[in-house]
Formats: C-alpha cells, structure tokens, sequence
C-alpha cells in the first residue's frame, strides 16, 4: 500500500520532495541500525538543529529528525536529484577528491573527517577511491543516505546547505487527532526529554504531543 505524506511534501526552496525520494528515506530508515541515531558527546547535526526540531525523544522520533534534515538537504543542494553531479557554483579547482556528488552532494575527502568513514564506504562499496565514491553517491541510494547521516553524526557542515535548511526546518504547530502509524518496528508512546509530554510518531516525523495537541510538519 503507498505511503500517504502530507507535511513532509512542504516546499524548499520553492518545491515539493518527489513522493519516491521520500519513500527511499522511509525503506532506509526501517531497517538502519539504532546506534546511528543515539546521543553523543560532540556537537553535530543534531545540536545545530535541536532549536527548530527539539526537544528529541527517542527511537523513532530521534530518525524521524534525521530524515527531516536529510529532506531539507537534498532539497536544497539538488532538488532531490541523485545522479547530481558536482556544485555549479564551485570556486575551488575541481579534482575527483572534491567532486560533489549525488542528491546531498558529497564529496570522497569527506572520509578524511573520520576513519570510521572511510571503513563504510570500503565496506559498502568495496574500496575507497574517488571514483567508486562517486559512483556510489549516485547510484547506491542506501550508501547515499548512511553515509550522510553517519558525517552528520560527526560534522554538521558537510556543505552550505546544512545552515541554510534551517529555515525550512518546520518547527511545530497546532494540531490535535492525528492518527498513529509507527517508523519504528513497535510504535508507541516516545517519552520526551523532561517528560512533560508524550510524542507519537506517524510515518517520518508528523508528531503529536498528547495533551499539547502540537506536531511537526514532517509525516
């Protein structure tokens, strides 16, 4: 049965996500490992994002945000294009090693940010050189996607766009009687940072604080 979105076809940069761009996202995330969307102690996306789409709960509510962030990015870097080549705007003389690819666009010196990095990507792909970077960035959706979370999970500025998506970030907004279908395997009640409220997630990211009747617009 097709997944029905609402909130999460909100514009940036002056259009709607393709419901297929958003479906791989949703497919990615139901089977990604939990330790991928877990606090840590370095300042990461995150951080810079918890003032429009915190406080987090946890679980599926912690993806959830990740998957906003992730269509915010690609929205604005390439509008969802994941065959996108390198930045048209680019002022740094092109090589392989900082060709920008795929729907997030990044680049194969990205690995330098961390040897855990490099060791996905050889992996996931079989080696590390630029070219097979590359060409996984664009044709390996499920490579494409972890391993942007996982330097977002390092560095909140992996390209410009990760500031500027601030502002398409949708902070929550009345709204009370959504019905509940889980991004996680066992949906439920999320507790909130500080418990004041209850969070339930219905498919990636609308939710609704039961008794506050707010949710966001990602679902």
């Amino acid at each position: 049965m097709p997944r029905a979105y609402s909130a999460c076809l909100a514009r940036v940069s002056g259009s709607k996500p393709p419901v297929t761009f958003l479906d791989e996202l949703v497919d990615w995330a139901l089977l990604a490992p939990d330790e991928l969307f877990l606090p840590n102690a370095g300042f990461d996306v995150y951080s810079a994002v918890v003032r429009q789409l915190g406080p987090y709960g946890i679980g599926a509510h912690r993806k959830a945000v990740m998957l906003e962030v992730l269509r915010c990015l690609a929205g604005l870097e390439t509008m969802w294009d994941w065959n996108h080549g390198v930045d048209g705007g680019k002022k740094a003389a092109k090589t392989s090693h900082n060709e920008e690819a795929g729907a997030f666009q990044v680049s194969a010196d990205s690995m330098g940010n961390g040897q855990s990095l490099k060791d996905y990507a050889q992996q996931t792909l079989g080696a590390t050189d630029d070219a097979t970077f590359i060409s996984g960035m664009k044709s390996n959706h499920a490579f494409a996607i972890e391993y942007t979370v996982r330097l977002l999970r390092i560095t909140h500025q992996p390209s410009r766009a990760v500031r500027e998506q601030q502002k398409y970030l949708r902070p929550a907004e009345p709204g009370r009687g959504e019905g509940v279908q889980g991004l996680s395997r066992d949906p439920g009640r999320l507790p909130e940072a500080g418990g004041r409220h209850a969070l339930r997630l219905t498919r990636f990211g609308r939710l609704t604080r039961t008794g506050a009747g707010r949710r966001s617009r990602c679902g």
